[in-house]
């Protein structure tokens, strides 16, 4: 279950950060975090400098790629007075151009900071949406269909929900995704379902690629 929390939780501050970008890069705040290699390529390493931290609190990190895939990369830790954090990542070879971002969350101050780099790539042009949802609002008892990208070959992959309060409802049962790493599965909210913005987070179990899709129910 804490596993499954922390996810939700990379899920959730995926899907606020994204809509909060443009208010983030007007108003600078610490801590801060910006990317040393702005511009990389497919298979190359990108390089990242932050400060600002609390001294020696550990740091969730994870990365949004251009088609809103959210992949866990572990954790970065803030050394000395300044809160200094150095850290690297390697984009795959296959990967797709376009607007990425590194996310940087202090366990400590519950601050994400986030720097967004550029990665030149194969094409998005032919690229499916990596999520949607049908339909993406409803009333207590509607059966939603939700549909996700971007897993490895025939890989099991687990999906929870989170509700408008923040409670988790897991299954233990995990869905399979196909041959092109999709993955389609229903859910009926029950009657007694809260009003509000939903998130089913759906994760790899070997890729550990997990994606957030918010729905509503009203």
């Amino acid at each position: 279950m804490r596993k499954l929390a922390h996810a939700a939780r990379l899920a959730l501050l995926t899907l606020l950060l994204l809509v909060a970008a443009p208010l983030a890069e007007a108003q600078e705040a610490q801590p801060v975090l910006e990317a040393t290699t702005p511009t990389v390529r497919a298979g190359e390493r990108a390089y990242f400098v932050g400060r600002g931290f609390v001294r020696n609190e550990r740091l969730s990190a994870w990365v949004t790629t251009s088609d809103q895939r959210v992949l866990d990369i572990g954790f970065a830790k803030a050394y000395g007075d300044e809160g200094r954090v150095e850290l690297s990542y390697r984009v795959r070879g296959d990967a797709i151009s376009g607007r990425w971002a590194l996310t940087l969350y202090g366990e400590v101050s519950q601050t994400p900071v986030v720097a967004f780099f550029e990665v030149i790539g194969r094409s998005p042009a032919n690229s499916k949406p990596p999520i949607a949802v049908e339909p993406p609002a409803g009333p207590p008892g509607t059966r939603f269909k939700f549909f996700a990208s971007g897993y490895d070959e025939d890989e099991d992959v687990s999906h929870w929900f989170t509700a408008p309060d923040g409670t988790l409802i897991a299954f233990p049962e995990a869905n399979e995704a196909s041959k092109d790493g999709e993955v389609y599965f229903e859910w009926m909210a029950p009657a007694t379902a809260q009003a509000g913005v939903w998130v089913v987070t759906v994760q790899g179990k070997r890729s550990n690629v997990a994606r957030g899709i918010s729905f509503e129910i009203r």
